[in-house]
C-alpha cells in the first residue's frame, strides 16, 4: 500500500458485554478496511483503489463516483451510492457481495445523482435464493434524478427495485420480483417470474404521465397501493372508496386508466406493451 492507505483490521474486544462499532475512513490512497462483529460504517470518498469488508454485523457503506469492491459479510448490509454513476457501472460478485440493499440518493446539501447499474450475475454463490432491495432512502432528500437498473441476468435473487423521480428503466431478474417506478414515465420489465408492479396512491398528483410494462404476463400482477379498498373492473361511476379500472386496446397497447372518484380524469395511467384481457385476479389493492 502506498503511504496514504490505511490499513484496519478487526478489534478484538475481551470482555464480551462491551458493544462497540467502528466509523471507518478512507484515504486518497489504497485502502483496506476491515470491520467487526458490530454494526460498523465504512466511508470511501476520497479516491484510491479500496477494498472494504464488514464482517459480521449490519454495516453501511457509503461510496460516491467511484465504486470499489465490497463484501459485506454477515448480517443485514447497506450500500449508499452518492455521486454520478450515469456512465454506467457493471457489478458482479468480485465487485459487491454480502449486501441486501443499495440506496441511491444524495446528502440535503447536495445535487441529485443520475445511476446506470447492470448487474451480471447474481451477487452470492450459494444455491439458495436470496433478497435484493434497490431503491430510494428512508429521507425526502434520499432520491435520484434518474435510473436504469439492469438486473436480468439475475437467477436465484428476489428483487425489490424502486425508481427515481424521473423517467427510468427498470428490468427485474428471473424470479418472482416487486417492482416500482415512481414518479416519472418509466419503462419496466419484469423478467421472469410472477412479478409485482407497484404503484402508489400517494404519487397520484405527481404523475402527469404513465409508465409503460413490457412484458405483462399472466401470474404477474399490478398493486394499487392507497388508492381504496374495493376494487371494480370496467366500473362505469367512480364512487369514495372505490377504484374503477377500464382498459382499451390500441394497436399493440393496452392501457389501464385508474380513477377512485367521480371527475373524468384518471388519477394513474398504466400503458401495458400488447393485448391484454385482465380481469380482478391481475390486481392487489
Amino acid at each position: 500500500m502506498g503511504k496514504h492507505a490505511r490499513e484496519f483490521r478487526r478489534m478484538v474486544v475481551e470482555d464480551p458485554s462491551i458493544r462497540l462499532a467502528a466509523v471507518f475512513e478512507g484515504t486518497s490512497g489504497d485502502d483496506r478496511l476491515i470491520g467487526t462483529a458490530k454494526a460498523d460504517t465504512f466511508h470511501a470518498y476520497e479516491g484510491g483503489s479500496d477494498r472494504l469488508t464488514g464482517n459480521a454485523g449490519n454495516d453501511t457503506f457509503h461510496l460516491g463516483g467511484a465504486f470499489d469492491p465490497i463484501d459485506g459479510g454477515d448480517g443485514r448490509d447497506i450500500l449508499r451510492l452518492n455521486g454520478d454513476y450515469s456512465a454506467g457501472l457493471l457489478i458482479d460478485r468480485t465487485m459487491l457481495t454480502g449486501v441486501e440493499r443499495i440506496i441511491y440518493g444524495s446528502f440535503p446539501a447536495s445535487p441529485r445523482h443520475d445511476y446506470a447499474l447492470t448487474f451480471t450475475e447474481d451477487l452470492h454463490d450459494g444455491a439458495t435464493v436470496q433478497t435484493l432491495t434497490i431503491g430510494s432512502g428512508d429521507h425526502w432528500y434520499e432520491l435520484a434524478n434518474e435510473v436504469t437498473i439492469d438486473a436480468s441476468a439475475m437467477t436465484r435473487t428476489r428483487l425489490d427495485i424502486e425508481g427515481s423521480i424521473k423517467d427510468d428503466v427498470i428490468r427485474g431478474g428471473q424470479l418472482a420480483d416487486r417492482l416500482a417506478g415512481d414518479s416519472g414515465a418509466d419503462v419496466i420489465y419484469g423478467g421472469g417470474g410472477r412479478d409485482i408492479f407497484e404503484f402508489r396512491g400517494y404519487d397520484a398528483e405527481a404523475r402527469r404521465s404513465f409508465d409503460t410494462i413490457m412484458d405483462f404476463a399472466r401470474g404477474d400482477r399490478i398493486e394499487l397501493m392507497g388508492y381504496g379498498t374495493d376494487l371494480r373492473l370496467g366500473a362505469p361511476d367512480g364512487e369514495a372508496g372505490t377504484i374503477d379500472i377500464r382498459y382499451a386496446r390500441r394497436s399493440d397497447t393496452t392501457i389501464l386508466t385508474i380513477s377512485t372518484d367521480e371527475t373524468p380524469r384518471p388519477e394513474l395511467i398504466i400503458h401495458l406493451a400488447g393485448n391484454h384481457d385482465l380481469t380482478i385476479d391481475d390486481f392487489i389493492f
